[in-house]
């Protein structure tokens, strides 16, 4: 090809990938297409081991141009900098990545804006890009698919990450995000993360670090993230006119302070709707909560619930200013947060606590006789005083441990690619009074050992040690230790070994 819109550069085999990456005499626009899977270990060797030259810096304005992967992968791709702006791409401006999936990728960056795929984006679009068990380390402004995403001031262009998804790890000195570190007038919308490990020093968010006067819908942040300070496990700052709508967070969120289950910060007049954080909260100092941290400016909260552990901080809030913000229709479990009170600091209307059994009723979100609701929420089937018709949440009594869920799953587009990453499945019911479930697979042929530990990290019981055929399986924990007594309510960890290697560890709330 020529780099045509009619006649692309066609990426083959490594050697294209090289040329790409190091050429300076692509036109602007270029149009490139991926017409095979590409193995890249040997990009290890490039450069005395510094691995590829990201695409695009050897060109002024960065790639400008479309590059259409066709659904293929290109897999352990390997970059080592000591300068800002890595990934496949360096800088991209004015384009549009689409449809590729990265495998194993290292990026090792001693410089700001990090990412798998993209490092920096100028009014550009990335529709149905993935990172699959990425490694990605840099200084700030470090995602776990791209670094930085915004609208240029000279460009007409659109900023918007739609369909993509990011699994691994991520580390940066500070602002750190599993998909995307920052976003500005940017759009992103049916996208997930399921992210092992996200660390940083500060402003650590599952999904994204900062958002400003962005919108973002159907997203999933499923993540353990930790910091110092000022971190969440969807972001850690929503702020400057941003919306967030039918989003969610899982995992654990670990820090000193400023920690929130979905977000630490809520401000400048944003607006956060029908969202939900299951994440467990952990927090040495306080100044934390269930579902958001600390709120000093104007924004609104509405229509949105936690049920996650609490550890020094409010079940559903650390500190918000009455003055400044709006909230309507919010609830946490009492229960399983194991917080009687919603904010950490004082008092705020619209922030309820409701026992588990409430939780899991439809009637807690419908009925407007419920203590703490003033308007229905928009349920499928139009329960109680519920008149709306876009049927956003749904409730079924075994789906999402029994608490409402999104009609329409987060990840619909994209869900048959997103790679099965977890052998150890949540236990079900959670929480549990009698008996819980636990369901894992393995691979192939393997010894198994799944051990309960307390919430001090104390061992109380081997559930199983044996030999176990390669698929699916299933055990029961009866709530017993190892000499048969039952255990005190509060929440344990079953940590799953394979072949004597750790592979996955759940939480799990006994109620008694």
């Amino acid at each position: 090809g020529d780099g045509t819109q009619s006649n692309p550069y066609q990426i083959a085999i490594l050697d294209n990938l090289l040329w790409l990456s190091t050429t300076q005499e692509l036109p602007q626009p270029v149009f490139i297409i991926q017409t095979a899977d590409i193995d890249a270990f040997d990009t290890q060797n490039w450069n005395d081991g510094d691995g590829m030259h990201p695409i695009g810096l050897s060109q002024l304005y960065g790639f400008v141009g479309s590059y259409d992967g066709l659904n293929h992968s290109i897999s352990n791709l390997y970059i080592v900098r000591d300068y800002h702006h890595s990934g496949m791409f360096g800088i991209i401006s004015n384009s549009v990545i689409k449809n590729l999936t990265l495998i194993n990728t290292h990026v090792d960056c001693n410089g700001n804006y990090v990412g798998a795929l993209v490092g920096r984006s100028y009014s550009s679009s990335i529709l149905n890009c993935s990172s699959e068990n990425g490694d990605i380390n840099g200084i700030s402004y470090v995602g776990g698919l791209v670094g930085d995403m915004r609208l240029n001031e000279e460009s007409t262009g659109d900023s918007e990450l739609l369909f993509c998804y990011a699994t691994g790890i991520a580390y940066g000195n500070q602002m750190v995000g599993g998909l995307v570190a920052s976003v500005q007038y940017t759009l992103v919308d049916n996208c997930f993360v399921e992210m092992d490990e996200l660390l940083g020093g500060s402003k650590v968010g599952g999904l994204l670090y900062n958002a400003s006067a962005s919108e973002i819908t159907n997203c999933l942040a499923f993540a353990d993230v930790a910091a110092e300070t000022n971190l969440g496990g969807f972001a850690s700052s929503i702020g400057y006119y941003s919306t967030v709508n039918n989003c969610s967070s899982e995992g654990e969120v670990l820090g000193d302070d400023y920690v929130g289950g979905f977000s630490c910060h809520i401000s400048n007049n944003s607006v956060v709707t029908n969202c939900y954080s299951s994440a467990d909260v952990y927090s040495t100092w306080g100044t934390s909560g269930g579902f958001l941290a600390n709120n000093q400016d104007y924004a609104v909260i509405k229509n949105c619930y936690s049920y996650g552990y609490v550890v020094n901080g409010g079940g559903f809030a650390g500190n918000v200013s009455s003055d400044y913000i709006v909230c309507e229709n919010n609830f946490w479990d009492v229960e399983t947060s194991s917080q009687t009170s919603g904010l950490e600091y004082g008092n705020q209307a619209g922030i309820t606590g409701k026992s588990h059994a409430d939780m899991l009723s439809v009637a807690t979100y419908t009925d407007t006789t419920t203590v703490g609701l003033e308007t229905a929420w928009d349920f499928l089937g139009d329960p109680f005083d519920d008149d709306q018709y876009e049927d956003i949440w749904n409730i079924d009594g075994s789906t999402n441990n029994g608490y409402p869920f999104f009609t329409d799953p987060i990840y619909t587009a994209i869900q048959e690619q997103k790679p099965e990453m977890v052998l150890l499945k949540n236990n079900y019911p959670n929480p549990f009074s009698s008996f819980t479930n636990i369901s894992f697979s393995v691979e192939q042929d393997s010894k198994v050992n799944i051990i309960i530990y307390n919430f001090q990290g104390q061992r109380i019981k081997t559930l199983i040690n044996k030999q176990y055929l390669k698929g699916e399986h299933n055990v029961i924990w009866d709530g017993t230790d190892d000499n048969n007594k039952t255990v005190v309510s509060g929440m344990y960890f079953y940590q799953l070994n394979v072949n004597n290697k750790t592979r996955a560890i759940k939480k799990c709330v006994l109620l008694l």
